[in-house]
């Protein structure tokens, strides 16, 4: 329920995939834990899927199963308040490319270093999960081969874990070229 230049993160999140056209349908995996994210997201009509709180990939697998999805879908962290359309649509024209059931999106721990970001995982070869992923629903309570797809965009960068992660995506939401060369 954080807000970055006014907006709740979740909104910005929710808008993105509503208007991204590669993607059919949103919903919210919420937990008991959260009250005040349910009644923001009732207050609006946005559909949600009620987790039982076990942790994030428990609530996201229950999810998946019970409301059946099959197909690959793509799944993303609630804290990356500077994600765009364009950017989904990229995530999602590389999992086409690729016959890997599963991607996964990283940025460089390098760029994390030059906007003053500290991750809470880096990953062999200096990657840093962004918290998107595209699993074939199918398979989601397996471990699915993965294409690693790395891209150099603050979009994936900043996420939101600590106060001073708020003042970073404050001062770079309205700039209109996020990525770096």
């Amino acid at each position: 329920m954080i807000e970055i230049c006014g907006k709740p993160i979740i909104q910005r999140i929710i808008d993105v995939l509503n208007n991204a056209p590669s993607i059919d349908r949103v919903y919210v995996v919420v937990s008991p834990h959260v009250p005040h994210t349910i009644r923001w997201l009732a207050d609006r009509d946005i559909e949600m899927f009620m987790g039982r709180g076990e942790g994030y990939l428990q609530d996201m697998m229950e999810a998946v199963e019970s409301l059946k999805i099959k197909e690959p879908f793509i799944v993303c962290m609630g804290d990356l308040p500077l994600l765009n359309t364009e950017l989904i649509e990229l995530i999602i024209s590389e999992y086409r490319k690729h016959e890997k059931p599963a991607l996964s999106v990283h940025v460089p721990l390098c760029l994390c270093r030059q906007l003053n970001i500290h991750p809470d995982t880096v990953l062999q070869g200096d990657l840093v999960p962004c918290g998107i992923n595209i699993l074939k629903g199918e398979r989601v309570r397996y471990e699915q081969d993965e294409f690693k797809f790395v891209i150099n965009r603050v979009e994936g960068a900043v996420n939101i874990n600590w106060p001073h992660d708020i003042t970073i995506a404050e001062k770079l939401c309205g700039r209109k070229r996020l990525w770096i060369s």
